[in-house]
């Protein structure tokens, strides 16, 4: 009579079990956030190659915190990446790779007029940009070297390939204004509206 009251009452209970067991499951999982992404194609007029376009979202809502630690190298006597954007408060490790010394100096306000002085292969400097701008990357010893790092609001960025495309990932739902910047070319911004899925973006710059 025990035995069967026992099987009973797991019988009872099992249904409710069973919901316990999926909450737990499924706990501090949060929902699929609604997203959508931004993609298209730069193209820069009397330019074979259309890289190096940085196409960004101007402001969006939020506080964003840096994300990693991104890294210029100086390799063959080039700053690479070419065209760097960071969102503002980001730490950038400065490695030098080549086998003479190299410098890292800016004249921009956006990178507080750093100069980091001048250092061997293997070794890197560091500098965390809290000033939202573009700042421009020089080296006093060797002076064809330049690039830039651009100093952003939000993450919602991306850099173009050589055939100019690209795309931006992860992109809350609403209305924003898509900004393209380029050292030797320009174009309007262009107001868009981002719901779920994948909008498309086309610019056509103008050398200047």
């Amino acid at each position: 009579m025990k035995s069967h009251k026992t099987q009973s009452l797991v019988l009872v209970m099992l249904p409710a079990l069973i919901v316990a067991a999926a909450a737990l499951l499924f706990a501090g999982t949060p929902a699929p956030a609604s997203i959508g992404a931004i993609s298209g194609k730069v193209t820069i007029s009397g330019m074979r190659d259309h890289a190096n376009v940085l196409v960004y979202i101007a402001s969006a809502p939020g506080q964003f915190a840096p994300q990693g630690s991104p890294q210029v190298d100086q390799r063959n006597l080039q700053f690479q990446p070419h065209v760097l954007p960071i969102v503002v408060g980001t730490t950038v490790q400065f490695l030098n790779s080549d086998g003479v010394q190299h410098n890292v100096f800016t004249p921009s306000a956006a990178g507080d007029l750093i100069n980091l002085g001048t250092w061997p292969k293997g070794q890197t400097r560091s500098h965390t940009f809290t000033k939202m701008g573009k700042v421009e990357l020089l080296c006093n010893v060797h002076h064809e070297m330049k690039s830039y790092i651009l100093v952003l609001q939000n993450p919602f960025f991306a850099v173009t390939d050589k055939e100019g495309n690209y795309r931006i990932q992860n992109v809350a739902p609403g209305s924003y204004q898509l900004k393209v910047w380029h050292e030797r070319a320009g174009a309007p911004a262009k107001p868009i509206q981002v719901s779920t899925g994948v909008v498309t973006a086309n610019f056509d710059l103008a050398a200047r």
